[in-house]
Parts: structure tokens; C-alpha cells; sequence
């Protein structure tokens, strides 16, 4: 049986890249490439690269590209933006800038909900109502990005192991082996972790 060649793009100043600094990559479930660059958000077919804007965005540079359950790509700004695409625009969903305060949050879109992580606390907002429901402060920082993993959402901070439950209360859980690296890059095992699980999304 012969070994298959890896499938990779080469991105180059010759095939049209549209900036030299890029923040992250993501391909979606149709294959295209999404380049959250300082330039703004772009996606790339194989062929040309098509640039994503909004009149209301303040600054170009965007960040944490992802795709919601309709097939969606989100993105967000160091203003507090949140934008997703839908027929080839960018739509502003939410300017969250009183509450993060120029903080360039991590977030996460679940179901029904976009689960916004700041450094000390989580925003529960309603994708159809865009209200925030729920605020959830903690004392110690979360170690590294939210993910989502077997219908959850995850995120880490140094001691034991904790659930968030739908009425926003911490509860303890079984240790769990999960991807968590520190910022050298190193492995953090369940015994130096502290885990919150967002469940019942």
C-alpha cells in the first residue's frame, strides 16, 4: 500500500496574502481557510482571498475565528466587538466594551449561547435575545483558552477539579485527563489543574 502525501497550502506574498501578521487560522466545515490577520478577517477558497468588514468595526485587526453550529465564522477585537459572517457580510452581533474594558477576551459560541471568558469572569449572552443572562466571578485567573470537548466547555485554573452548573454554582468533579499545555508549551497534568466545566449547554 502506498503512503498518501499530507494535503497542506503554502501561503505566500504571491498568491495574493493579503497582510505578514496573522493572529490565527481556521478551516471551516466547507474547507475554506479563515485568516484572522491586523488587516481584518479573511477567507481563502484555494484561489483568491475575499476581506470581511463592517462599517461599525473599530480597528482592522481581528482574533479567535470559529464556526457556530449554522455554519457561521465568528470572530471578536481587542474593543469588545463580536462579529460572525452570514451571506458573504460581517455582522456585528455585540459590542461588549463597558464590560471588558479593552481586554481581548476568549470566547466560545454553544447552542443558544455565546460564553464570553474574561480574566475574571464569564458572560452568558442569548444569540437570539442579546441580552447577557448570567455573570459568573471567580477569584483565581483561568490558565490557558476555553475549548469545547464531548459537548462541553472547559477551562482551567491551578488547584482541583470544578463543574459550572446550569444555575451557575460550583461543583466538584472527578479528575479528567484533558489537552492542556502551559504557556511554555508544557504539558499541565489533572493534579496541578483546576478544571471548570460548563455544562447543560
Amino acid at each position: 500500500m502506498k503512503a498518501q502525501e499530507p494535503v497542506y497550502v503554502h501561503f505566500t506574498e504571491g498568491n495574493g496574502l493579503p497582510d505578514k501578521e496573522f493572529y490565527n487560522l481556521f478551516e471551516d466545515n466547507k474547507g475554506f481557510i479563515w485568516l484572522c490577520a491586523d488587516k481584518g478577517l479573511f477567507r481563502y477558497d484555494g484561489k483568491k482571498y475575499k476581506n470581511y468588514s463592517n462599517k461599525d468595526q473599530r480597528g482592522l485587526s481581528v482574533f479567535n475565528a470559529q464556526e457556530d453550529h449554522l455554519g457561521r465564522i465568528w470572530c471578536n477585537n481587542i474593543s469588545g466587538q463580536f462579529f460572525y459572517t452570514q451571506k458573504n457580510t460581517l455582522h456585528l452581533f455585540t459590542d461588549l466594551s463597558n464590560e471588558l474594558k479593552g481586554q481581548l477576551a476568549d470566547f466560545i459560541v454553544k447552542k443558544d449561547y455565546l460564553w464570553v471568558f474574561t480574566i475574571y469572569k464569564i458572560y452568558k449572552i442569548n444569540l437570539k435575545t442579546k441580552s447577557i443572562e448570567s455573570v459568573k466571578s471567580f477569584i483565581q485567573r483561568p490558565i490557558g483558552s476555553p475549548y469545547k470537548l464531548d459537548n462541553k466547555i472547559y477551562f482551567g485554573n491551578i488547584d482541583s477539579i470544578f463543574s459550572i452548573t446550569t444555575k451557575n454554582k460550583f461543583k466538584a468533579v472527578l479528575p479528567v485527563s484533558l489537552p492542556y499545555n502551559d504557556v511554555n508549551n508544557k504539558k499541565i497534568t489533572s493534579d496541578k489543574l483546576r478544571i471548570f466545566k460548563v455544562d447543560s449547554l
